[in-house]
Parts: structure tokens; sequence; C-alpha cells
């Protein structure tokens, strides 16, 4: 068993950020990091939002942010969490146990996915699953959106501002908006993605086939919380995304929440960072408090 003051599950930019923060108020850490460090930042191609850095590789920054984390002391596991024991405030990993005082979620969200063979490959390369994140990088070109709901009505204005033509595709009716530069098409389904990067994208609809001519997709379907550790532990929304109050308290004493597995509406690297340093702060604050008692 060893013991730390903060345990933060996630290596992401929100859980980097927290560690980051909790180490220099000379609080013992451990980040439990699953695969590598900077989570989907560490495999997103270029980054040109992020403040300070107006063009950086993710890996890049998310390497940045690693080694900035450790040299102020915070211990980085190369594990990741299998159970918590929110009762017994306990973090197991394979290997090991840690007993934590305060507790920070950061293990992000889950983007759905269209299930086809070469999407993973064509990440980077025409397919996105965030539009707000790169948007930028077609503008002028043609894409697709694929989706439905209020996070699509969102990115659809959004690309519309930004490209040549957009192809807006659902499996049920889209509700229509008055945007000159995009097309509709309702009932179909995305069954092949062609060309790397891609070139063109094949939809099939009422039982035909389309093949159309775009430089990117973006994916809208379902996005979900990282749940597997928290589920019926703690409150979620009806997505999995953990409910937060402004200071990242969660429905557990002393459990805080950060990054993309919070309910919110916006998610990027920069909220992430800013979800992270918020919830340190408050973690630091409150296991002051609980000393007291």
């Amino acid at each position: 068993m060893k013991n730390c003051d903060i345990a933060i599950i996630g290596a992401g930019p929100a859980g980097l950020t927290a560690a980051m923060y909790a180490a220099r108020a000379n609080k013992k850490v451990v980040l439990f990091e699953g695969l590598t460090a900077g989570g989907k930042l560490a495999v997103t191609p270029s980054i040109e939002n992020y403040p300070g850095a107006s063009s950086t590789d993710g890996f890049e920054l998310a390497e940045s942010m690693r080694k900035q984390t450790v040299a102020v002391g915070a211990e980085i596991v190369c594990e990741g969490a299998e159970k918590i024991d929110f009762a017994a405030r306990k973090v197991y990993t394979y290997s090991e146990a840690y007993e934590y005082k305060a507790l920070i979620i950061a293990t992000g969200a889950r983007s759905g996915k269209l299930g086809l063979g070469n999407e993973n490959e064509l990440v980077g390369s025409g397919v996105s699953y965030c539009a707000v994140c790169d948007g930028a990088f077609f503008r002028g070109k043609d894409v697709m959106l694929v989706g439905g709901g209020e996070r699509s009505r969102v990115d659809l204005k959004y690309l519309a501002g930004l490209c040549r033509k957009v192809y807006f595709t659902t499996q049920g009716i889209a509700e229509r908006e008055s945007y000159e530069n995009v097309e509709y098409i309702d009932k179909a389904a995305v069954t092949k993605l062609s060309g790397n990067p891609l070139s063109e994208v094949t939809v099939e609809q009422a039982g035909e086939e389309r093949t159309l001519a775009v430089s990117g997709i973006f994916i809208d379907t379902a996005l979900t919380g990282e749940s597997r550790l928290y589920a019926g532990e703690l409150e979620t929304d009806k997505n999995g995304f953990i409910v937060t109050d402004d200071e990242m308290r969660t429905s557990v004493p002393l459990v805080y929440a950060a990054g993309d597995v919070r309910a919110k509406t916006l998610r990027q690297v920069v909220t992430a960072a800013g979800d992270g340093a918020i919830a340190a702060a408050t973690a630091i604050k409150e296991i002051k408090a609980a000393k007291k008692v």
C-alpha cells in the first residue's frame, strides 16, 4: 500500500495541469497514466488554438506538459487505474494500491466512431471528432459532418462559416437551417472512406450509394464519458459525464473531476487545463480544511 495526498487518474491536459499545480503546492501527487502522457492530445497532429503556441504538434505539447509536471515533483505511474474504492479512498492498479486524501478524475471522453476499417488511420488525415479543434484546417474546402443533436447543430454553424461546402449526413431527418453552402443528406449512413489523406466519402441513402469528394469528415456521433471507474458512484448526466460545480467538486466529498470527463459545453485543451488548475486548487484547500475537523 502506498500513500499520497492527491491521486489523479488520467494524464491528459487536465490531469497533467492538476498534478503540476498540486505538486507546486508541496502536495504528494500520484498521476496514473493509462497509455501515454497527453491522452488524445499526444496523438493530435497539429494544435493551432492553444494560447502561446500558434502552431505545434500535439505530442510535442503533451511532452512539454509531462516534463514540466515531473520537474515540480509529481510522480507519474505508468499504469492505468483498475478500480476505485471511494469509501476507503483507494485507487488500485494491477500491481499496487494507493491511498489518497483527495482524488481528481480526468479520464476524458470517448468519441463515437463510424466503425469503418480505415477510420483510425485517417485520424489527422481527414477524419476528425472535433469541429472546433480542426475546422480551421479545412477553411475553403468541402467537408462532411456526420451526426445529429445539439452538438452537431453548433458544429454545423461553425463549419458553414469556414468551409466552401458542408454535407450534413444524419441517420434521421435534420432540422434545416438557412445555410447556402450546406447540403442535408437525411436517413443515410457513411459506408466508405477513400484516399489517404481523405479524398472521398461514400454514403448510402434509401438503398443507393453516392460518392462525394471531400477533404475532411467530422464525426459527431455520441460522445460519452469514460465512466468505467465511477459508474454508479458519482452523479453523471445521461451520457456518463460527471456532474460538478464550478470548483470541480463531484457528488462525493474530496473527489473532483476535470477536463472532458465533466458535463460541460466546450471540450478543448485550454478548457481542460483550466479545469485541472481549479480542481487542484479546490482539492488543496479542502484537504487542509479536512485536517482541522
